[in-house]
């Protein structure tokens, strides 16, 4: 069963309507500093294994999308689906997510300052699997990789990955990310490098 998640931005997690809040926030929010480098441990339950597997992962933010293309962004997604934003993503480098040996490329990254820090959200087109194509899997429905997160002002926070998850806009223009999985994954012991 896939979970429709559309996440409020309180306390530990980020959601999905915090990146059309991100870019509508109001200029004068305190700006990430970049280049961050952070370190976490990605924890995952279910799926093709059964139980829970950890894995270590680095997110590299190079830099932060500008609110007014994050912004032309989301409204392509309200306008045109998931596809066309897909499409929109491709080449674009805002980073590098690192999931145990492999890379993946950083597509688009928001943040904001929020109550506990800065909220950050990190997307990703996810490759997907010759397998999955051929063989017609739901799994291509959801085709990005999403990690949402609160760093504080120690450089210390915890959030959300979402391996396999679809994005669509709703009525109120907020981002609604579905995870493939039931549940998304947990990002614990996030640490930025200083």
């Amino acid at each position: 069963m896939r979970q429709r998640q559309a996440l409020a931005v309180p306390v530990v997690f980020i959601g999905v309507a915090f990146w059309a809040a991100a870019v509508r926030a109001d200029a004068a929010d305190e700006p990430l500093q970049t280049p961050l480098e952070v370190t976490a441990l990605v924890e995952l339950t279910g799926g093709r294994i059964s139980g829970t597997r950890q894995m270590g992962v680095t997110l590299r933010v190079d830099h932060v999308t500008p609110r007014d293309e994050a912004w032309r962004l989301v409204d392509l997604a309200a306008a045109s689906g998931q596809d066309a934003l897909r499409i929109a993503l491709q080449g674009r480098s805002d980073g590098l997510i690192r999931l145990g040996a492999l890379d993946f490329p950083l597509n688009l990254a928001v943040a904001r300052r929020g109550g506990r820090g800065h909220e950050i959200m990190l997307i990703s087109s996810r490759a997907l699997r010759v397998s999955e194509v051929n063989q017609g899997l739901d799994t291509t429905r959801y085709p990005f990789g999403v990690v949402a997160f609160t760093l504080d002002d120690l450089g210390n926070g915890e959030g959300l990955v979402y391996p396999a998850a679809s994005i669509a806009v709703d009525a109120n223009g907020a981002l609604v990310i579905e995870n493939f999985q039931d549940e998304p994954g947990r990002l614990k012991e996030v640490k930025a490098k200083r």
